[in-house]
């Protein structure tokens, strides 16, 4: 087994859409999908659609409501901004 070799290098860098169309090649991408990129693209969809609820929650309550100082408002938004950061990182 050679350990410097990788199937999916192999894919990025190949220009031969056949191979794309074997069912063991579809099999390992259906298998990396359901492991790995799934879950990851579920969670940063449900982040920016509470990054974007936020941003509408802080706009609404700053322009078109009383203003007050409310410290929730102000964590929420700091949950927000700490949110792209540790996405990044994982």
């Amino acid at each position: 087994m050679n350990s410097d070799v990788k199937l999916m290098e192999l894919c990025a860098e190949g220009d031969e859409l056949e191979m794309f169309d074997t069912e063991t090649l579809s099999q390992v991408i259906q298998y990396k999908w359901e492991n790995n990129g799934l879950r990851h693209h579920l969670i940063g969809c449900v982040m920016h659609l509470i990054n974007s609820f936020l941003i509408v929650f802080y706009i609404y309550f700053s322009y078109y409501s009383e203003p007050k100082e409310d410290n929730v408002i102000i964590l929420l938004l700091a949950i927000g901004i700490t949110y792209p950061a540790v996405y990044e990182v994982f």
